[in-house]
């Protein structure tokens, strides 16, 4: 499409940003976000004040630290900056309805045919500025003929200066975050009055002329290509930094000695090959509610209430292929408070007598003081559910008993809550305390794949304890545990376990292990075993029992 634009929006600081919208935080102070890679802490992002103090993007915290004591560190949370990037986006929607999400830190719109309603891009780009400063947020613009080159505008249109916006404290929230909340009043300071046009012209943006993408990114360095880092460092030892370098090597020679991602990457951008923004499929959302006339109050007025809502919540989770996992039932009293409930299923479903009789049970916890005049119910998490035709000769006693243990977890979980309920899983590890995995029962499937029979493991393992031998380092003949003694008439062994060296257990720091089934003539099967020691002293110990 030869009329086609496409505006890049580029939040630099998102995270450190979002962060202080959250905690509501001074700017003024010096702020860094943290991530963990490996056995290191590095900085992840950071706002301008820190960056005044020399701190940097992958500077360890210990550095940090010492550069600046009294920074202020967050740990980071790309689910939450991802979350808050999708906020923005659908906001963005009334620039265009064309909006992409750039993960980690970035905003693709086609404003095709849409800057005229605005009075031209300038003007666009200058409306998005003003709102963006009311949100106090940092951000790079470009725009540009297709996707690659806006995208490589808004991040290296300016390497040798600081493209950054700053805001005041904030006390105030983009409208996309925001429910039904009361305005809040908020009185920056004067000295932040005045120069509020001053720091507005700081957001920076590039517009690239209509057909004029070749001349706009023939200067950008070869990291605007959004290819990987081991590609532009092979090219930089060839001599070539520029995008104009490449685009002067004949395109055969550059797919055969580069390869073909580095050919794409440059058609891309160039306008040779189509990269469309393609919106986001929204998220499918699962709800009714019920407006009362009169506000309600009694038991059976909301068990009939359900009796409406449930049967309906479920058609809508049929029809879609789905099956609800947690369910928020969410009451609007008259005197404008709220109360939610929730349940968890085991396994996904859209059973109407299921999830009506799990709501009952949690009826009672409802506080209605003046009464209720809306109910609302809300899938909050749901999974995809298929359905099976089976054979009329097909005998489904076990789907049947399957379908009961699930049902029968969704009700013990009302009562004693979903965390109460677990299971254990086999796990890759020779450590008799590590060849299980304790998980949620709710959110995790039987497994059926466990230690093989030649293994022989007791069924009550607990924590190692010193026992009292009358015997050598080989054998064992008579100990005492627990303050009685035992005599040994059968013994197996030894089993071998050396512990894990490359981590610091301070369980095992008494060393390699030799392993023994005893019985004993009181009947008691124990599984003892010697340390050789290693950073403690060793010694027997009693570790488990046979039953």
């Amino acid at each position: 499409m030869p009329n086609r634009r496409i505006l890049s929006l580029w939040f630099k600081r998102l995270s450190v940003e979002r962060v202080i919208r959250r905690y509501r935080i001074d700017y003024e102070l010096p702020i860094v976000i943290i991530d963990k890679k490996g056995n290191k802490e590095i900085v992840f992002n950071l706002n301008k004040a820190a960056e005044s103090y020399g701190l940097f993007i992958g500077q360890p915290m210990r550095d940090t630290i010492l550069r600046c004591p009294n920074i202020v560190i967050r740990l980071v949370d790309l689910d939450e900056d991802q979350r808050f990037l999708g906020l923005l986006a659908r906001w963005m929607e009334k620039y265009s309805p064309w909006i992409k999400r750039e993960l980690p830190d970035g905003i693709l719109i086609d404003i095709t045919g849409c800057a005229h309603l605005f009075g031209g891009e300038r003007n666009l780009v200058e409306k998005l500025k003003l709102d963006l400063f009311k949100f106090s947020l940092t951000a790079q613009i470009g725009i540009a003929d297709t996707v690659g080159a806006a995208w490589a505008l808004s991040r290296y249109m300016e390497n040798s200066s600081e493209n950054f916006y700053r805001g005041e404290v904030i006390n105030q929230e983009a409208r996309a975050t925001r429910a039904r909340a009361p305005r809040k009043i908020y009185k920056p300071n004067v000295s932040v009055l005045e120069n509020r046009e001053k720091d507005l012209d700081l957001l920076k943006y590039f517009i690239a002329p209509t057909g004029k993408t070749r001349e706009a990114v023939s200067n950008l360095p070869l990291e605007s290509l959004r290819i990987p880092r081991e590609k532009v460092s092979f090219l930089r030892k060839l001599g070539l930094n520029y995008i104009k370098d490449l685009i002067e090597i004949p395109r055969a020679a550059l797919a055969r000695r580069f390869g073909h991602d580095v050919m794409s990457r440059l058609n891309q951008i160039l306008g040779f090959e189509p990269e469309p923004v393609s919106p986001e499929k929204p998220i499918s959302k699962f709800a009714v509610r019920l407006t009362l006339p009169e506000p309600i109050g009694l038991k059976n007025d909301f068990i009939l209430a359900l009796k409406k809502m449930v049967p309906t919540l479920c058609e809508k989770l049929k029809n879609a292929g789905f099956g609800a996992r947690r369910i928020q039932l969410q009451i609007f009293r008259s005197d404008n408070t709220t109360q939610s409930i929730y349940i968890l299923l085991a396994k996904p479903s859209f059973d109407i007598k299921k999830i009506k009789s799990l709501l009952n049970m949690k009826l009672d916890n409802i506080n209605a003081n003046y009464g209720v005049d809306l109910i609302r119910l809300e899938v909050k998490n749901y999974e995809p559910v298929y359905e099976t035709q089976y054979a009329k000769e097909f005998d489904h006693d076990d789907m049947k008993i399957k379908t009961n243990f699930e049902y029968f977890l969704s009700r013990v979980s009302i009562r004693l809550g979903a965390e109460s309920i677990t299971r254990w899983h086999p796990a890759e590890s020779n450590i008799p305390e590590k060849t299980f995995l304790t998980l949620s029962a709710m959110w995790s499937d039987p497994s059926y794949q466990w230690i093989s029979k030649f293994l022989s493991r007791p069924t009550i393992i607990f924590n190692a304890e010193p026992i009292e031998v009358q015997t050598t380092n080989s054998s064992v003949n008579k100990f005492k545990w627990r303050g009685r003694w035992f005599d040994s008439i059968f013994s197996v062994g030894p089993e071998r376990i050396s512990p894990e060296w490359w981590l610091d257990d301070p369980n095992w720091r008494t060393g390699v292990r030799d392993y023994w089934e005893i019985d004993t003539k009181t009947g008691e099967r124990l599984w003892l075993y010697y340390a050789y020691g290693g950073v403690k002293t060793g010694g027997w110990f009693c570790q488990g029992s046979f039953g």
